[in-house]
């Protein structure tokens, strides 16, 4: 994508290809504001049509959602996210970057939107509860929404850091101490909304390059049951089985829904040996109670690092003896 005026990325069926507005946009860093104008009025004009500014002095700051009635993707980069975005008649991918808050506003409950894919990236801050109800209530109006990925991240990006080619410096916004129950009141109270039709849902760590990824840690485990059309689902490993020595073999049927058809484990730790209680319970749960009947496959951390505990390969062997793929790199097994 490109930076468009206000930080606005645009992708839309038109005779511009994502190569010549990249190439527009280098050009246009190098010229006089007023050139400015006249060349992205010349560039919106193409996309939209020739009334799209009527009455606008000035190219960079005339968007106004009602005239973009055939866009279908947005990547939104600013500080404070309006409502009115969503309800662009052809919008279907919605990319919200952090540091960018969801406006308050009261609108009537039955207010929906088209969006199916949204992608979100969210300070860890935002897992508070002062956060809960807006992002509940934003996410509730999103009805048709089908696929949903969030990046958390423990950078707070302000303005002057967003305008700027810096690298964010990385703050720590909530109390470790607190983070073991943030994560689960998140799925429980800000995707509540999301339970009976989202069918995608990916939780991640943010990988910009400026992130001390050792508050993921303090993140806990959660119960993902819920989402009873839920199909994919991939999560960081203690995000999955928390930081508990052991869990029953029992467990993996009480925390992952029977419709999923695919998990992917990210950020695996082999040494943490609850991930195998987990498997085992899967294989069990499939094999003698018909559990997951849907399940296809399953990815262990698909960054590629390599697993070397011996007992991995006889997990792995029950799960494809149940017609069940495992994604996991088993060179160079070692005897425990």
């Amino acid at each position: 994508m490109v930076n468009l005026p206000n930080g606005l990325l645009i992708k839309v069926a038109s005779d511009l290809d994502m190569k010549s507005l990249r190439s527009l946009a280098l050009v246009s860093k190098q010229m006089e504001i007023f050139a400015q104008d006249q060349l992205w009025s010349a560039i919106l004009e193409l996309v939209f049509g020739p009334h799209w500014n009527e009455g606008a002095k000035d190219a960079r700051h005339a968007f106004q959602p009602k005239g973009l009635t055939n866009l279908k993707e947005l990547h939104f980069n600013a500080q404070v996210f309006d409502w009115s975005w969503c309800e662009l008649p052809s919008l279907q991918v919605l990319d919200i970057d952090r540091g960018c808050s969801l406006e308050d506003s009261d609108l009537p409950e039955d207010v929906t939107s088209s969006i199916g894919t949204l992608t979100r990236e969210m300070c860890a801050s935002e897992l508070g509860l002062e956060y809960s109800e807006k992002t509940s209530k934003f996410l509730s109006r999103l009805s048709p929404l089908k696929g949903l990925e969030i990046w958390f991240s423990d950078t707070k990006i302000t303005q002057a850091s967003r305008d700027s080619n810096r690298q964010y410096n990385p703050t720590i916004e909530v109390p470790r101490y607190t983070w073991d129950l943030l994560l689960d009141r998140f799925v429980k109270e800000q995707l509540a909304g999301l339970t009976d039709t989202l069918k995608d849902l990916t939780l991640s760590l943010s990988d910009n390059g400026c992130e001390s990824l050792h508050y993921g840690e303090y993140l806990d485990d959660s119960n993902y049951s819920s989402f009873t059309k839920l199909r994919r689902l991939e999560i960081p490993h203690k995000w999955f089985t928390g930081r508990m020595i052991e869990l029953l073999v029992e467990e993996a049927g009480v925390i992952l829904p029977a419709s999923l058809e695919e998990l992917v484990i990210t950020h695996f730790i082999e040494q943490t040996t609850n991930i195998w209680d987990i498997l085992d319970g899967i294989s069990f749960a499939h094999s003698r109670r018909g559990g997951f009947p849907k399940l296809q496959k399953i990815t262990l951390d698909p960054t590629g690092h390599p697993l070397t505990k011996s007992y991995f390969r006889d997990i792995v062997t029950n799960l494809q003896k149940l017609s069940i793929e495992v994604e996991a790199l088993l060179e160079n097994l070692n005897s425990d």
